[in-house]
């Protein structure tokens, strides 16, 4: 993750929006109650989403390599935490999370095994996962794949079938959530 962002952080939003790939609504109807709670969003970037978490009484961390993606999300909002970095070289404590979010990075994520098990590692006993992602049978996705590989990016898109397969080893009760017919939310629960 680094050309795509680093060079359009300033106009990352206007293009979400443009494309219609701001789901944070769609977000928030499967999360309900957040207030008070601690929440990682993994690859939150400039900030849209934590901003609205916030917005609804959360306390938000946001992990994302990229600094000027980040410093968009301290100017949005100054309550939300930011870590700058990879989740496998942070070196957050056990538990501390009660809910982690990847909204639309997780096909940017190398070792996805690797992230789910420390998901599973960083979130408390009662604590949830929320996956936004692209299916990749869909051809907007397949679209979606070779807009970013053509801007240097190394993408792994999974399919709805794919992402439960792999994300059961880690959490339970996955569901899928069909957001429109190339894109999907996967909800689970950290397993014991």
């Amino acid at each position: 993750m680094s050309y795509l962002f680093k060079y359009y952080s300033k106009q990352y939003d206007k293009f979400m929006k443009i494309f219609n790939l701001d789901k944070n609504k769609e977000i928030v109807k499967v999360l309900k109650d957040i207030n008070n709670l601690e929440i990682l969003d993994i690859g939150g970037g400039t900030g849209t989403l934590a901003d609205t978490l916030i917005n609804l009484g959360a306390n938000v961390t946001i992990l994302d390599p990229e600094i000027k993606m980040t410093n968009i999300a301290k100017e949005k909002n100054n309550k939300v935490n930011i870590l700058n970095g990879y989740l496998t070289n942070v070196g957050l404590n056990d538990e501390l999370f009660d809910l982690i979010i990847m909204r639309d990075s997780f096909h940017h994520i190398e070792d996805k095994e690797e992230t789910l098990k420390e998901c599973k590692r960083l979130l408390n006993n009662k604590g949830k996962i929320l996956i936004y992602e692209f299916d990749k049978t869909n051809i907007i996705t397949k679209l979606i794949y070779i807009f970013e590989r053509s801007c240097f990016e190394k993408v792994k898109m999974l399919s709805k079938n794919e992402m439960k397969k792999l994300a059961s080893k880690y959490f339970n009760n996955g569901e899928i959530i069909e957001i429109s017919s190339y894109e999907y939310i996967y909800w689970a629960e950290k397993s014991n």
